[in-house]
């Protein structure tokens, strides 16, 4: 998902911001729900903000690989200590 392959496809409108976002809505609905049940959600952090967050950060990260997180370690150790905390206790 993270390869310089995938840019291309972004940029196409079969692909829109608002078709990732519809698509992530229906993927992370249930997460969501979960993780608020479970009080793992930071306080004002609605659906809309984790999608927004995360749909943002897939986009950057589809159209411009970093130079410093290439390997899937590296990027999910990004999630984990950069995108996870700004969404979740």
């Amino acid at each position: 998902m993270f390869s310089y392959s995938v840019a291309p496809i972004i940029s196409r409108s079969a692909l829109s911001l608002d078709l990732l976002q519809e698509m992530g809505k229906q993927l992370l609905s249930d997460f969501y729900q979960q993780a608020v049940q479970q009080q793992r959600v930071r306080e004002g952090v609605t659906l809309a903000h984790m999608l927004e967050w995360i749909t943002r950060f897939l986009v950057s990260y589809l159209s411009n690989s970093s130079p410093l997180f290439k390997t899937r370690k590296q990027k999910r150790e990004l999630v984990k200590n950069g995108l996870l905390p700004l969404l979740l206790k």
